[in-house]
C-alpha cells in the first residue's frame, strides 16, 4: 500500500466510512516498520485503541459504581437540597409572621382596641348642662388658644426680622 493510499484510508477511517476489512488492513499496514515518519503517530493511536479493546470490565463493575454513588448520596446530602429545605422553612415563617401582622392591624377584633382608645381620648365631657360653667370652659380654651397664637406670632416676627437682615445683605452684595 502506498503512502497516498494509506492517507486516503486514514481519512476515510476518521470520517467513519471504512469497512471492517479496511480497518484491519489499515492497522496491519501501520505495524510495518518501513512506515513513513509522519504516519508513525497514527501507529500509537491504533495501539492505544487495541489496548482499550483488550480491557474488559468484570461483572461487578456496574454494581460497584451504583453502590459508590448511593453511598456518596447517603453520606453527604446535596447542598442544594439543604438550601431548598432552609428556604422553604424561611418562607413559611415569613408568611405566618406577615399574616399575623396583617390580621392584628387590619381586622377588627377583641385584641385590637386602638380605635376605641383613640375615640375615648377625643371624647370631651359635655358641660352644656350649666351655661355658666360652659362659658367659663370656653373662655379658658380661647385664652389658651390666644396665648399660643401670640407666642407663635412673636417667634415668627423674630425670625422674619433675621431673614430681612439677610435679605438686605444679599441685595447690597449684588
Amino acid at each position: 500500500m502506498e503512502y497516498s493510499e494509506l492517507k486516503i484510508l486514514l481519512d476515510k477511517y476518521f470520517l467513519g466510512e471504512t469497512t471492517p476489512d479496511e480497518e484491519k488492513a489499515l492497522k496491519k499496514k501501520l505495524q510495518d516498520e518501513t512506515l513513513p515518519e509522519p504516519l508513525k503517530l497514527f501507529r500509537t493511536f491504533f495501539e492505544s485503541t487495541n489496548i482499550s479493546e483488550k480491557i474488559q470490565l468484570n461483572d461487578d463493575f456496574d454494581k460497584k459504581i451504583v453502590d459508590f454513588i448511593n453511598a456518596e448520596n447517603s453520606i453527604h446530602p446535596k447542598p442544594a437540597i439543604r438550601l431548598f429545605s432552609f428556604l422553604r422553612a424561611a418562607s413559611i415563617i415569613i408568611l405566618i409572621v406577615t399574616g399575623g401582622f396583617l390580621m392584628y392591624n387590619y381586622l377588627p377584633n377583641k385584641f385590637n382596641n386602638k380605635e376605641t382608645e383613640i375615640n375615648n381620648l377625643l371624647t370631651i365631657d359635655d358641660t352644656y348642662q350649666d351655661p355658666v360653667l360652659a362659658r367659663q370652659e370656653l373662655e379658658k380654651a380661647l385664652e389658651l388658644l390666644s396665648s399660643k397664637m401670640n407666642k407663635g406670632n412673636e417667634l415668627a416676627a423674630q425670625k422674619s426680622s433675621k431673614l430681612q437682615v439677610i435679605s438686605n445683605v444679599l441685595k447690597t452684595t449684588d
